[in-house]
């Protein structure tokens, strides 16, 4: 005869399997949100990181992304939640993360417009200053200004042209480069006419001045062939040695 605790226990055993096997079919089914939704969440963000590579890609600084590509990270450490009797918190968390990163999405391109915008008006203020400092040395007769009418042409070409941030930046630097070496050629030039006074005295004391004269015409063509600030500025510090080594 079959004992009755034992069947007992095989009920209760069959009960608790009974109940795990519901509560499982629970949770899987709580797990089984709209599948739409989490496509939908998933195409968003592809569409956002690829927004901010194309941004990156144009010249948009990572500074200014930072923020953003910020908000991103913290939504992508976040889970959905579980929902033990029904979908709706599982399929609203995927419907507010999708709409975030949509939003993000449009966060990166209103700030790819609007940085170049700016980008392009900061070019052309480079370009107008740089135009005020060539206007200067030509009005005071230097023929080496010519250099610079040339750079200033070719510039204002490629603003023409510029789409991206990156153009507009280079142009800038391009801008900023000419502008600064524009600047150096008044102390050069103020170098070159020290070092020749200087000569002219020794060579007026009767003194051997050859080796002076060869200096002068080779620092003559370095200040005629000088492009950027950095030909300005070793020309000057050159100079300036070659004034205290003769006095």
């Amino acid at each position: 005869m079959r004992d009755p605790r034992f069947a007992r226990r095989s009920v209760s055993k069959g009960m608790l399997i009974f109940s795990l096997g519901i509560l499982l079919a629970m949770l899987l089914s709580a797990c089984n949100s709209n599948p739409q939704l989490q496509q939908k969440e998933s195409h968003n963000k592809v569409e956002l990181d690829n927004a901010i590579i194309h941004a990156q890609s144009i010249g948009i600084p990572t500074s200014m992304l930072q923020p953003i590509i910020s908000q991103e990270n913290q939504l992508t450490q976040t889970n959905a939640p579980i929902g033990l009797f029904n979908d709706q918190p599982v399929n609203e968390y995927y419907s507010n993360v999708a709409q975030r990163y949509a939003t993000l999405t449009i966060e990166v391109n209103g700030l790819v417009s609007q940085t170049t915008q700016q980008f392009d008006y900061k070019a052309s203020q480079d370009l107008q200053t740089l135009e005020n400092a060539l206007a200067e040395r030509q009005a005071q007769n230097f023929v080496e200004a010519k250099t610079f009418a040339n750079q200033l042409t070719r510039f204002q070409s490629q603003l023409s042209t510029a789409q991206f941030p990156k153009d507009y930046i280079q142009i800038s630097i391009n801008a900023k480069s000419s502008t600064q070496a524009l600047h150096l050629m008044g102390p050069a030039y103020a170098a070159l006419t020290s070092l020749k006074k200087v000569t002219q005295q020794l060579q007026a004391s009767h003194l051997d001045v050859t080796a002076l004269n060869q200096e002068q015409q080779e620092d003559l063509q370095t200040f005629r062939k000088a492009t950027i600030p950095a030909d300005y500025s070793q020309l000057i510090d050159q100079v300036n040695t070659q004034l205290q080594e003769t006095t």
